[in-house]
């Protein structure tokens, strides 16, 4: 959590709040590395993949790669930052999710 950022020191230094969040960090990590697509189920919508330039978890390959899944175009959009790039960027992410729903 401390390599990832995005999580307050005072958080992290609050031990019993610490030991309540693992379960489900844990959880979620599980989930994200055995994960793995059925074959032949593809996406017929585009794909808009947002990433931070600095994120040490998402390759450039990593993220282009989601195009694989879709039918459709897949685009990726780059933010300063690492993985938590949205807390800097918040305001520009929901213009540009407001600009892909045509809203």
């Amino acid at each position: 959590m401390v390599e990832l950022g995005g999580t307050a020191p005072e958080v992290l230094a609050h031990e019993q709040l610490v030991r309540a969040m693992l379960p489900v960090l844990r959880a979620d990590l599980r989930a994200a590395e055995t994960y793995g697509p059925r074959s032949g189920n593809m996406l017929e919508c585009p794909v808009s993949v947002l990433v931070g330039t600095d994120d040490a978890e998402v390759t450039d390959a990593e993220a282009t790669a989601w195009g694989a899944h879709t039918t459709a175009s897949c685009t990726v959009r780059r933010y300063s930052g690492g993985h938590f790039f949205l807390d800097l960027h918040a305001d520009d992410v929901c213009r540009h999710l407001v600009s892909l729903l045509g809203a």
